[in-house]
């Protein structure tokens, strides 16, 4: 065939009608699995590819509306038992970003954020309301016991950040490995040598934070290395002092700010003259801190748009790897790391 194949030529091989074979690219489920399998292979076979503007027109047309208009999906999170999630401004932008393109596409987003909701009647209500689409976002193992129960296979499913304990399903995160790195390579472009992370590695559970660092450093002369504050256990002032005192950086990197500038105001050290300071989750309000603002409101939106595109395609269910959108930070300059030439 000197042409690009059609959904007309695809129906003459397999011999169904036009719109059969229309339903079928577009895994619907009302087609039969193995009439959608026969459908697939003999595109696959002739080579045919979809036109995503020719298909959203065409899905404009049929239905006088956007695909998913009117829809609703559910966003679900239940961060720790003493976090207020929406003063804590990382997950609030996130929910806020997750909600104004949920509003872009015309989609309605339903917020559940009771722990002892989400545990046992998340499944009748999802059931109820006809929610065919969910966002989880931070589930917390202490607020969230054992196994989330959902039919994932008849659930298209979009994740933020990875959740060990749940099926695999794609999402987005902040890539922090990359705001580690970034922040150290900024951090030496200032003059500081002696560059430390301060973070406790419970709230590391994939090894983003500590990789990111690790790689940083790699490779540096043995005076300018520093061996993180990456404690399981022991999270507290004095082992941070002992870590200062043993380790000597002239900057600390951390995201952790409720305990680390308190820390280092409790003992004696002023920021920048005695030690610097730079953050790894900048608030959007900050402005005299030195660090990383991470792009929490993109990754809620990319979540939304992952889970417009799995709706759209019914594409329901576990993946069978992970599939995670990592979105970079951005270095934001501060009087907490002014650079050893500027302090002095």
């Amino acid at each position: 065939m000197d042409r690009t194949p059609t959904i007309r030529d695809i129906a003459a091989a397999v011999g169904l009608h036009n719109a059969t074979v229309s339903r079928a690219l577009r895994n619907d489920p009302r087609i039969p699995a193995e009439t959608r399998n026969r459908v697939s292979e003999a595109a696959k076979r002739m080579g045919y590819r979809v036109n995503p503007v020719f298909a959203s027109l065409m899905s404009n047309i049929r239905t006088g509306k956007a695909a998913w208009h009117a829809e609703t999906i559910a966003y679900v999170t239940a961060p720790g038992t003493h976090v207020a999630w929406r003063k804590n401004h990382a997950f609030l932008e996130t929910y806020e970003g997750a909600r104004a393109r949920a509003e872009s596409l015309g989609l309605h987003l339903d917020l559940f954020e009771d722990a002892a909701v989400i545990e046992s009647r998340l499944d009748r209500i999802l059931h109820a309301r006809a929610i065919r689409g969910v966002v989880i976002a931070m589930l917390h193992p202490e607020r969230v016991h054992g196994p989330l129960r959902l039919p994932w296979s008849s659930l298209a499913v979009v994740q933020i950040d990875p959740h060990p304990h749940l099926p695999m399903f794609p999402g987005s995160t902040s890539d922090r490995s990359q705001v580690v790195r970034e922040a150290f390579s900024r951090a030496r472009s200032l003059g500081y040598r002696r560059v430390g992370l301060a973070l406790p590695s419970f709230w590391d559970r994939l090894g983003h934070w500590i990789s990111g660092y690790m790689g940083a450093a790699w490779n540096l002369p043995g005076k300018e290395t520093v061996a993180p504050f990456y404690p399981d256990k022991n999270w507290n002032r004095e082992s941070f002092a002992r870590w200062l005192k043993k380790e000597r950086p002239d900057v600390v990197m951390t995201s952790d700010r409720a305990f680390v500038w308190r820390w280092l105001d409790e003992l004696n050290l002023r920021v920048p003259d005695d030690i610097a300071y730079v953050e790894l989750d900048l608030p959007p309000d900050d402005a005299g801190i030195a660090g990383i603002r991470q792009s929490n409101r993109q990754v809620g939106s990319e979540a939304v748009s992952l889970l417009a595109g799995r709706l759209y395609h019914n594409d329901t269910g576990p993946v069978d790897r992970r599939m995670m959108l990592q979105i970079a930070g951005e270095w934001r300059d501060g009087k907490t790391a002014p650079g050893r030439r500027a302090r002095r």
